[in-house]
Formats: C-alpha cells, structure tokens, sequence
C-alpha cells in the first residue's frame, strides 16, 4: 500500500513535470516561430536594403558618367569660347583698320575732291 502511494505519488509528480515541460515546449516553440518570423523580415527588409543599394549604386555610377559628359561638353565649349573669342578680336582688330583706311582714304578723297573743285573754279575763270 505504500508502494502504491510512493508509485501514485511519483507518477503525479512526473505527470506534473511533464506538463511543466510541454508547456515550457509549447511556449519555447511560440518564441521560435517569432524569432524565424522576425528573421524571416529582418531578412526581407535586407533583400529590400540591398536592391535598394543596387539601385543607388547604379545612380551613381550613371552621375558620375553624367558628370564627366558635362565636363567634356564644358571643355569643348570653353575651347569654342577661346575660339571665337580669338575670331572676334581678329574681326574687330581688322575693323578697326578697315576704319582708318576708310577714315584716311575717305580724308584723302575730300582733300582730293576740295583740290579738284578749287582748280576746277579757278579754271572756269580762267
């Protein structure tokens, strides 16, 4: 009879120990649905950081590549500029001595002109 004791009372306390344990399974298995729901994200919002980066990564690859354009293009016209700039000052500095040739060409035929009108009247009177 007490042995039947010692048994029911054993079996009470390994039938109390195992409801302990499957409970702390049932909640240990809870946390590790969570946690591999939670790396399940953490791992989707990486792939996202990643594209993400990718996609930065390309932007600035095609920047950069934008930017070296713009700076060729702002060379090619900066030698434009000094060209047509060197054009210009040619054209003004030929100008400006066409001017002087017409200014003194252009004395030149009025002296001519006063001459021939003054020996013109004097030979009309004569």
């Amino acid at each position: 009879s007490t042995q039947c004791k010692d048994a029911d009372f054993r079996q009470e306390e390994e039938s109390t120990r195992f409801e302990t344990l499957r409970s702390e399974c049932a909640q240990l298995s809870m946390e590790l649905q969570s946690a591999q729901g939670l790396v399940h994200s953490q791992h989707a919002r990486q792939q996202q950081d990643e594209a993400k980066l990718d996609e930065c990564c390309i932007a600035a690859k095609q920047a950069e590549q934008d930017l070296e354009a713009f700076k060729l293009e702002h060379l090619q016209q900066a030698h434009e500029n000094r060209r047509l700039h060197r054009e210009l000052e040619a054209m003004t500095s030929h100008v400006s001595r066409l001017s002087t040739r017409a200014s003194m060409s252009g004395g030149h035929y009025e002296q001519t002109m006063t001459e021939a009108s003054s020996s013109g009247q004097r030979g009309g009177r004569q």
